[in-house]
């Protein structure tokens, strides 16, 4: 036989038995609402959403209202406690006011910051601007003697500086030992140089006169390599029957195979020969040479 409320086949002996757990079989309100026809598989939600004996909360209860009641009441407490939940309203209005009021404070006072560090930035950003363009300024000071000593690298007016530079040889010295000059210029603002003069190795009758470039001071505005041309002339000073000897010799540091470049201290270059002489006439007799030294 099939169940008259779910429709499931049960045996006819086994009816009542099945009645306990049937879905849908009718069964009275457990909260004694009166009802006595609900559907065993509807009774919960009965319940929580119907039953009008279910003990259920104000719906002001997020305003302050801690009274519970059956649900049947619910309309009768609204309706008497009107005054009691306009208070808590209104309290709850005040509160949030009060918390507007705070949060508005908060974010004026976040702006002003905001404010005066966007201030403080801009003051940094034009101190910075300033800054960059004195830096730019002093750049450009420094590469425009640069630029003018790379148009015109060597002074070539003479003042205050000889021209050529002389030295002045002992000839019985330099049969014996090198002879250094004093360093020397030949153009005011130009390179500084300084000359040897070394005795003849051994079995060679040959004076060896050197040149290089030393530290100057003006070093900073000229430009480098050096590609200075310089030549040097030995006159033999007249001694009884020992002729006049005049050799010459010229050295292009712009054609060395080594380029000049700027010397860092005295011993940062290699000297430079830039004449051999014949050293026969010179060692006869007792004498003395003079080197002159000019620029071309």
């Amino acid at each position: 036989m099939d169940c008259e409320y779910c429709q499931e086949s049960v045996i006819m002996n086994q009816k009542q038995k099945h009645f306990k757990t049937c879905r849908t079989f009718p069964v009275l309100c457990t909260n004694k609402c009166g009802r006595t026809d609900i559907p065993r598989e509807e009774l919960e939600a009965h319940i929580l959403d119907e039953c009008p004996a279910t003990e259920v909360q104000c719906e002001y209860k997020k305003l302050g209202c801690e009274e519970v009641f059956p649900r049947s009441a619910a309309k009768s407490h609204s309706q008497m406690q009107i005054e009691s939940h306009l208070r808590l309203a209104l309290r709850v209005l005040e509160a949030t006011q009060y918390q507007v009021h705070e949060l508005v404070t908060v974010v004026k006072e976040q702006s002003q910051q905001i404010e005066k560090q966007s201030q403080q930035i801009e003051r940094q950003s034009q101190q910075i601007e300033k800054l960059i363009s004195k830096n730019n300024e002093q750049s450009e000071k420094m590469e425009r003697p640069m630029s003018t000593a790379q148009e015109h690298p060597l002074q070539r007016e003479g003042r205050g500086f000889p021209t050529p530079f002389q030295w002045k040889i002992d000839t019985t010295e330099a049969k014996s030992k090198t002879l250094f000059s004093e360093p020397f210029y030949l153009f005011e603002g130009g390179y500084k140089y300084i000359m040897k003069i070394s005795p003849p190795p051994l079995f060679e009758r040959c004076l060896r006169v050197s040149i290089k470039v030393v530290p100057g001071e003006f070093d900073d505005s000229l430009s480098w390599p050096c590609k200075e041309k310089v030549r040097v002339t030995m006159l033999g000073q007249r001694h009884r029957s020992v002729p006049l000897n005049k050799t010459s010799g010229v050295i292009d540091f712009e054609k060395v195979e080594e380029p000049c470049s700027r010397p860092l201290h005295d011993g940062h270059h290699e000297y430079r020969l830039i004449l051999q002489l014949s050293a026969f006439a010179i060692f006869v007799r007792k004498c003395s040479i003079l080197l002159m030294v000019s620029g071309e």
